[in-house]
């Protein structure tokens, strides 16, 4: 199975074998909610995954934990044995990525907020769009389900290229440093 347009980062998950017809007791049953495109639910998989990722983002909820990982980033992440994959998530700001490797969003939120940036503009990144689209988009209904409901579709349709990054939203560069 080839990834879909959407998981154009090299910190795609490692492929699923969907299991024989009906049978979702299987360790290889691959949950419908996985043929939602852009969707990445936090089951038990992604928890376990994201445990050291979503426990540093957790601890930037104090400013003395704040003020260590704006200071030398690479040793803050050590502390919390992030994966390299993960790493180099955090580094790039790919929040989609950090999703795909176990993040939770409401703890990855947590690094947004230190480099100046709400949710929204989170998922305008995520979204390949920019942060006014989002909230336009938002105030719209949400992305319509015509090309969204399975990865098949998904890929099937044209998407323009993702931004590199969020420069265009916030002064603050991808260290996290004004």
């Amino acid at each position: 199975m080839t990834p879909p347009e959407e998981t154009r980062t090299e910190h795609a998950e490692p492929e699923q074998r969907p299991a024989p017809a009906g049978d979702r007791s299987s360790p290889d049953h691959v949950p419908d909610y996985e043929d939602i495109p852009g969707t990445y639910v936090f089951n038990g998989r992604r928890s376990r995954a994201g445990y050291p990722l979503n426990m540093m983002a957790m601890s930037l909820n104090h400013q003395a934990n704040r003020d260590a990982f704006t200071a030398d980033s690479e040793a803050y992440m050590e502390r919390f044995q992030l994966s390299p994959e993960q790493r180099q998530a955090v580094r790039d700001r790919d929040y989609l990525a950090m999703l795909r490797l176990g993040g939770n969003i409401y703890f990855i939120h947590k690094l947004a907020v230190l480099d100046g940036l709400t949710l929204q503009h989170v998922g305008g990144d995520m979204s390949g769009i920019t942060v006014d689209e989002f909230r336009a988009m938002m105030l719209h209904g949400g992305r319509p389900i015509e090309g969204n409901r399975t990865r098949a579709e998904w890929a099937a349709r044209p998407h323009p290229e993702r931004p590199t990054g969020l420069d265009e939203y916030t002064s603050t560069n991808k260290e996290g440093r004004a």
